[in-house]
Protein backbone atom coordinates (compact mmCIF):
# COMPACT_ATOMS: atom_id res chain seq x y z
CA UNK A 1 0.00 0.00 0.00
CA UNK A 2 0.93 3.16 -0.70
CA UNK A 3 1.53 5.94 2.09
CA UNK A 4 -1.80 7.94 0.97
CA UNK A 5 -3.35 4.51 0.82
CA UNK A 6 -2.40 3.86 4.40
CA UNK A 7 -3.34 7.23 5.45
CA UNK A 8 -7.20 6.34 3.64
CA UNK A 9 -7.19 3.12 5.62
CA UNK A 10 -6.05 4.72 9.40
CA UNK A 11 -8.67 7.75 8.94
CA UNK A 12 -11.73 5.65 7.71
CA UNK A 13 -10.95 3.46 10.51
CA UNK A 14 -10.58 6.32 13.25
CA UNK A 15 -13.87 7.33 11.79
CA UNK A 16 -15.94 4.35 11.50
CA UNK A 17 -14.74 3.92 15.27
CA UNK A 18 -16.72 7.14 16.29
CA UNK A 19 -14.27 7.48 19.30
CA UNK A 20 -12.41 10.99 18.10
CA UNK A 21 -15.07 13.10 15.81
CA UNK A 22 -13.13 15.37 13.82
CA UNK A 23 -14.35 18.04 11.39
CA UNK A 24 -10.65 18.45 10.13
CA UNK A 25 -7.63 16.84 8.46
CA UNK A 26 -4.66 18.54 8.03
CA UNK A 27 -1.74 16.87 6.54
CA UNK A 28 1.69 18.15 4.35
CA UNK A 29 2.34 18.83 0.77
CA UNK A 30 3.29 15.88 0.02
CA UNK A 31 -0.61 14.27 0.63
CA UNK A 32 -2.12 17.68 -0.87
CA UNK A 33 -0.48 17.22 -3.83
CA UNK A 34 -2.25 14.27 -4.17
CA UNK A 35 -5.80 15.02 -5.74
CA UNK A 36 -7.44 11.93 -5.25
CA UNK A 37 -6.32 11.76 -1.84
CA UNK A 38 -8.08 15.23 -1.04
CA UNK A 39 -10.90 14.25 -2.98
CA UNK A 40 -11.71 11.28 -0.54
CA UNK A 41 -10.77 13.49 2.67
CA UNK A 42 -13.60 15.96 1.54
CA UNK A 43 -16.22 13.59 1.20
CA UNK A 44 -16.16 13.66 5.05
CA UNK A 45 -13.99 16.28 6.32
CA UNK A 46 -12.65 19.52 5.64
CA UNK A 47 -8.97 19.46 4.44
CA UNK A 48 -6.31 21.95 5.60
CA UNK A 49 -3.73 20.57 3.17
CA UNK A 50 -0.43 21.78 2.50
CA UNK A 51 0.70 22.89 -1.39
CA UNK A 52 3.94 23.07 -2.81
CA UNK A 53 4.76 27.04 -3.67
CA UNK A 54 4.82 26.30 -7.63
CA UNK A 55 1.24 25.30 -7.17
CA UNK A 56 -1.51 26.38 -10.39
CA UNK A 57 -4.31 28.32 -9.30
CA UNK A 58 -6.60 31.02 -10.62
CA UNK A 59 -7.77 34.18 -9.05
CA UNK A 60 -10.98 34.20 -11.01
CA UNK A 61 -12.33 31.58 -13.28
CA UNK A 62 -10.93 31.74 -16.65
CA UNK A 63 -12.77 31.18 -19.85
CA UNK A 64 -12.41 27.78 -21.67
CA UNK A 65 -12.73 28.22 -25.40
CA UNK A 66 -10.14 27.33 -28.20
CA UNK A 67 -6.97 29.48 -28.44
CA UNK A 68 -6.02 31.81 -31.16
CA UNK A 69 -4.29 30.69 -34.37
CA UNK A 70 -1.23 31.60 -34.38
CA UNK A 71 -0.37 30.54 -38.06
CA UNK A 72 1.74 27.67 -37.72
CA UNK A 73 1.28 24.13 -37.13
CA UNK A 74 -2.48 22.52 -36.85
CA UNK A 75 -5.29 24.77 -35.74
CA UNK A 76 -6.06 24.43 -32.30
CA UNK A 77 -9.15 21.49 -31.89
CA UNK A 78 -8.95 21.32 -28.21
CA UNK A 79 -10.45 24.15 -25.73
CA UNK A 80 -8.58 25.03 -23.26
CA UNK A 81 -8.34 27.86 -20.47
CA UNK A 82 -7.95 31.52 -22.39
CA UNK A 83 -5.87 32.72 -19.23
CA UNK A 84 -3.11 31.10 -17.55
CA UNK A 85 -2.81 29.76 -14.26
CA UNK A 86 -0.10 31.50 -11.45
CA UNK A 87 1.68 30.11 -8.79
CA UNK A 88 0.60 30.74 -5.66
CA UNK A 89 4.00 31.96 -4.76
CA UNK A 90 3.10 34.52 -7.37
CA UNK A 91 0.33 35.67 -5.60
CA UNK A 92 1.62 36.17 -2.20
CA UNK A 93 4.09 38.80 -4.06
CA UNK A 94 1.09 40.96 -3.98
CA UNK A 95 1.87 43.92 -2.11
CA UNK A 96 -2.04 44.57 -1.99
CA UNK A 97 -2.50 41.68 -0.05
CA UNK A 98 -4.18 41.96 3.62
CA UNK A 99 -1.56 40.46 5.90
CA UNK A 100 -2.46 39.75 9.47
CA UNK A 101 -0.21 39.52 12.26
CA UNK A 102 -1.55 36.30 14.81
CA UNK A 103 -0.21 34.11 17.43
CA UNK A 104 -0.14 30.86 15.93
CA UNK A 105 1.39 29.63 19.02
CA UNK A 106 3.38 29.17 22.52
CA UNK A 107 6.99 28.24 22.26
CA UNK A 108 9.63 28.06 24.45
CA UNK A 109 10.84 31.45 24.32
CA UNK A 110 7.00 32.87 24.08
CA UNK A 111 4.43 33.71 21.31
CA UNK A 112 4.93 32.57 17.81
CA UNK A 113 3.50 35.52 15.61
CA UNK A 114 3.45 35.00 12.46
CA UNK A 115 1.76 36.83 9.46
CA UNK A 116 -1.15 35.14 7.52
CA UNK A 117 -4.42 35.52 4.95
CA UNK A 118 -6.60 33.52 2.82
CA UNK A 119 -8.47 34.42 -0.60
CA UNK A 120 -10.27 32.40 -2.85
CA UNK A 121 -8.97 30.73 -5.39
CA UNK A 122 -10.00 28.45 -8.50
CA UNK A 123 -8.18 24.89 -7.76
CA UNK A 124 -5.77 24.14 -10.85
CA UNK A 125 -5.66 20.28 -12.18
CA UNK A 126 -4.39 18.95 -15.24
CA UNK A 127 -4.27 22.66 -16.41
CA UNK A 128 -8.03 22.77 -16.14
CA UNK A 129 -10.25 24.83 -13.55
CA UNK A 130 -12.15 23.07 -10.91
CA UNK A 131 -13.26 24.00 -7.63
CA UNK A 132 -13.25 26.60 -5.61
CA UNK A 133 -10.71 26.80 -2.41
CA UNK A 134 -9.23 28.65 0.31
CA UNK A 135 -5.96 29.80 -0.01
CA UNK A 136 -4.51 30.33 3.47
CA UNK A 137 -0.67 31.55 3.44
CA UNK A 138 1.40 31.48 6.75
CA UNK A 139 4.71 34.10 6.47
CA UNK A 140 6.67 33.05 9.48
CA UNK A 141 9.24 35.29 11.21
CA UNK A 142 12.08 34.33 8.71
CA UNK A 143 10.16 35.00 5.53
CA UNK A 144 9.65 31.79 4.61
CA UNK A 145 5.62 31.59 3.70
CA UNK A 146 3.88 28.28 3.91
CA UNK A 147 0.59 27.54 1.53
CA UNK A 148 -2.37 25.92 2.42
CA UNK A 149 -5.63 24.84 0.14
CA UNK A 150 -8.92 24.17 1.98
CA UNK A 151 -12.31 22.68 0.33
CA UNK A 152 -13.69 24.68 3.91
CA UNK A 153 -16.58 26.46 3.26
CA UNK A 154 -16.90 29.86 1.50
CA UNK A 155 -18.45 31.43 4.97
CA UNK A 156 -15.94 29.95 7.14
CA UNK A 157 -14.85 32.39 9.50
CA UNK A 158 -11.22 33.60 9.66
CA UNK A 159 -10.88 32.69 13.13
CA UNK A 160 -11.81 28.77 12.93
CA UNK A 161 -9.06 28.71 9.88
CA UNK A 162 -6.53 30.33 12.29
CA UNK A 163 -7.41 27.26 14.84
CA UNK A 164 -6.72 25.04 12.50
CA UNK A 165 -3.49 26.46 11.35
CA UNK A 166 -2.38 26.39 14.75
CA UNK A 167 -2.96 22.99 15.53
CA UNK A 168 -0.18 21.93 13.51
CA UNK A 169 2.79 23.59 15.82
CA UNK A 170 1.98 21.21 18.74
CA UNK A 171 1.77 18.18 16.87
CA UNK A 172 5.08 18.89 15.15
CA UNK A 173 6.09 19.61 18.76
CA UNK A 174 5.88 16.68 20.18
CA UNK A 175 7.18 14.55 17.38
CA UNK A 176 10.59 16.45 17.89
CA UNK A 177 10.04 16.12 21.40
CA UNK A 178 9.56 12.39 21.36
CA UNK A 179 12.27 11.89 18.93
CA UNK A 180 14.82 14.33 20.47
CA UNK A 181 13.91 12.97 24.32
CA UNK A 182 12.41 9.46 24.29
CA UNK A 183 13.63 7.74 21.43
CA UNK A 184 11.09 7.62 19.34
CA UNK A 185 13.02 7.29 16.27
CA UNK A 186 15.72 5.30 17.88
CA UNK A 187 15.09 1.41 16.98
CA UNK A 188 16.32 -1.56 14.68
CA UNK A 189 12.90 -3.71 14.07
CA UNK A 190 12.49 -5.93 11.38
CA UNK A 191 8.38 -6.02 11.89
CA UNK A 192 5.54 -4.54 12.20
CA UNK A 193 4.82 -6.20 16.14
CA UNK A 194 7.95 -4.85 17.15
CA UNK A 195 7.40 -1.51 15.81
CA UNK A 196 3.76 -1.12 17.10
CA UNK A 197 5.29 -2.08 20.75
CA UNK A 198 7.98 0.78 20.55
CA UNK A 199 6.19 3.15 19.31
CA UNK A 200 2.88 2.55 22.08
CA UNK A 201 5.85 2.95 24.95
CA UNK A 202 7.22 5.74 23.38
CA UNK A 203 3.16 7.43 23.27
CA UNK A 204 2.77 6.33 27.08
CA UNK A 205 5.86 7.76 28.26
CA UNK A 206 5.09 11.27 26.56
CA UNK A 207 1.74 10.87 27.88
CA UNK A 208 3.48 10.88 31.44
CA UNK A 209 5.55 13.40 30.60
CA UNK A 210 3.10 15.56 29.86
CA UNK A 211 1.01 15.06 32.69
CA UNK A 212 4.03 15.71 34.87
CA UNK A 213 4.61 18.89 32.97
CA UNK A 214 0.77 20.39 33.29
CA UNK A 215 1.74 19.89 37.74
CA UNK A 216 4.79 22.27 37.45
CA UNK A 217 3.57 24.75 34.14
CA UNK A 218 2.36 27.93 34.33
CA UNK A 219 -1.45 28.98 33.85
CA UNK A 220 -0.79 30.99 30.87
CA UNK A 221 1.40 27.88 29.69
CA UNK A 222 -1.84 25.98 30.73
CA UNK A 223 -4.82 28.08 29.03
CA UNK A 224 -2.66 26.88 25.78
CA UNK A 225 -1.67 22.95 26.75
CA UNK A 226 -5.29 22.27 27.58
CA UNK A 227 -6.68 20.67 24.44
CA UNK A 228 -3.06 18.85 24.05
CA UNK A 229 -4.25 16.81 27.62
CA UNK A 230 -7.20 13.96 27.00
CA UNK A 231 -9.76 14.15 29.25
CA UNK A 232 -9.25 10.73 30.63
CA UNK A 233 -5.56 11.39 31.89
CA UNK A 234 -6.32 11.75 35.28
CA UNK A 235 -9.20 9.28 35.54
CA UNK A 236 -7.25 6.19 35.01
CA UNK A 237 -6.70 3.87 37.66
Amino acid sequence: MTKTQIALMLIKKIKDEGLFPAKWVGCDSFFGSDHAFLDEIARDFYYFAGIRSNTHVWLKRPKIGLPPYKGRGHRPKKARPLTKSIHVSEIAKDPSLPWKSVNVGEGAKGPILADIVRLRVIECRDGLPEEERWLFMRRCADGTIRYTLSNAPEDIPMEEMIRVARMRWPIEQSFQEGKSHLGMDCYEIRSYPGWHRHMTLVFLAQLFLLEVRFMFTSKKKKRFLHFLKPNYCSQQP
